[in-house]
């Protein structure tokens, strides 16, 4: 299993439109977010580009409730299983979790 673990895409949706194709070029599947990933239309472009995956809040998160409705966001740190097997979430913050 190989997971891809964007992170900081912060609504760059440029940048994620090009990194998704990347992840999937090298064989990850499924996707796994670290946090930040920004408004839900940057949300939405992992949704399509993936099947379902868990995410965690970052920092600078806004838009919470929208974003919570098209991904499995939850604040971190997080357990879930991926394929079987139990991961944890959590990105490294200054000033802590929210």
């Amino acid at each position: 299993m190989r997971i891809g673990i964007p992170t900081d895409t912060h609504d760059d949706a440029a940048a994620t439109s090009r990194a998704l194709p990347a992840c999937s070029t090298a064989g990850c599947s499924p996707i796994v977010h670290g946090g930040d990933a920004g408004s839900p239309f940057t949300a939405r472009l992992i949704k399509n580009s993936f099947p379902a995956h868990p995410a965690v809040s970052g920092n600078s998160d806004g838009d919470r409730i929208h974003r919570s409705l098209v991904l499995d966001i939850k604040p971190a740190p997080r357990s879930a299983e991926v394929e079987g097997t139990r991961i944890v979430i959590f990105p490294i913050q200054k000033g802590g979790y929210h």
